[in-house]
């Protein structure tokens, strides 16, 4: 939440830096984590690299966002993360 806080306020340092702190326990513990964690970590990381105007980056996080989004098993939190991804700013 931070960093989506960090990316709405425009403040592309603590939005990355957040967003990392978000995906390396993710990246870690894999099995510990719910279904909807790596595609949400993903996904805030891809936003702040944009913010930070690394857009290689940001499309490689956002890209790999959509992968476990596919084996999301809940059909509400897929909604959730879709409705994410769709919304703005970009």
């Amino acid at each position: 939440m931070i960093a989506k806080v960090a990316v709405a306020l425009g403040d592309p340092a603590r939005a990355v830096e957040h967003a990392r702190r978000c995906l390396d326990p993710v990246e870690a513990d894999s099995q510990g984590m719910e279904d909807w964690d790596a595609p949400f970590a993903q996904e805030v990381l891809s936003r702040a690299l944009a913010l930070h105007d690394q857009r290689g980056g940001a499309v490689g996080h956002w890209q790999r966002s959509m992968e476990p989004a596919e084996a999301v098993a809940d059909p509400e939190d897929r909604e959730i993360l879709q409705a994410e991804r769709d919304r703005s700013p970009w």
